[in-house]
């Protein structure tokens, strides 16, 4: 756990994109070679969830939702259109069935195209590329 805050606070960080979630901030960075993307509120102490893209399975199960497996943990990035608005919701799955933590809130129109570039980066679909 400790690594994995020294990563998110790293000063090393290079390539940052990220993406405001209602309180949440998504980020895609790299650190010392290595692709992560991770989710998190901005106050000390607060709950976050760390992926390492490069040794991750990225799939986009739809337009509006993707799937980032690590290790025994699965990642489901929703997207979901509401009264003219759009929420975005990453929950983290135990086992890719027991759900662990929970994190989104509404993001605009360039944080929603910020996201799926980013994703869809790491997908390996003959289809998409």
């Amino acid at each position: 756990m400790l690594k994995a805050i020294r990563t998110i606070n790293s000063k090393n960080k290079k390539s940052i994109r990220f993406v405001a979630a209602g309180s949440f901030q998504i980020e895609f960075f790299e650190v010392l070679g290595d692709e992560y993307f991770t989710i998190y509120r901005f106050h000390s102490g607060s709950q976050y969830s760390l992926a390492k893209l490069n040794g991750s399975v990225v799939s986009c199960i739809s337009d509006n939702e993707f799937q980032i497996l690590e290790g025994i943990s699965t990642y489901k990035v929703r997207v979901k259109n509401a009264q003219g608005k759009s929420l975005v919701h990453v929950t983290r799955y135990l086992w890719g069935w027991l759900p662990l933590n929970r994190y989104g809130g509404e993001v605009s129109s360039a944080g929603l195209s910020t996201l799926k570039s980013n994703l869809l980066a790491y997908v390996y679909d003959p289809e998409i590329k």
